[in-house]
């Protein structure tokens, strides 16, 4: 071993010490693969830098399992909704009323349903 070229535990990048951790203490059961995977990156950011590329993106790695974090509101049990929610848009919120003649719509298929209609004669213009 070449004291020279060893890396300062503290100069660890945090995610490169997770996997020495984990590696080292057998505390996953794919953490030989982790590892494998980040060196494999490693050396292509070697070939890349030799060649005058950029270096690849990094591997992402595994999500850390943490608890969910809870917060005074969680714990409120819910009420049931006395109202309807609200219109969100400002015609529905102004009552505006619906600018369309239903009369003169004139379409085959609309045509065809008014005529089986058993109630004849109904305003639909409202």
């Amino acid at each position: 071993v070449n004291a020279k070229e060893m890396i300062g535990f503290d100069e660890l990048e945090p995610d490169m010490l997770t996997l020495c951790d984990n590696l080292v203490f057998n505390k996953t059961p794919d953490a030989t693969d982790d590892m494998l995977e980040r060196t494999a990156y490693e050396r292509a950011c070697i070939e890349a830098k030799k060649k005058g590329q950029p270096p690849p993106r990094k591997p992402r790695g595994k999500m850390p399992k943490r608890p969910k974090v809870q917060f005074a509101y969680d714990s409120i049990p819910p009420k049931p909704a006395a109202e309807p929610p609200l219109p969100s848009s400002e015609a529905a919120q102004n009552h505006v009323p619906n600018p369309y003649v239903n009369s003169k719509l004139t379409h085959e298929k609309i045509a065809a349903i008014r005529a089986k209609a058993t109630v004849k004669d109904v305003n639909v213009d409202y």
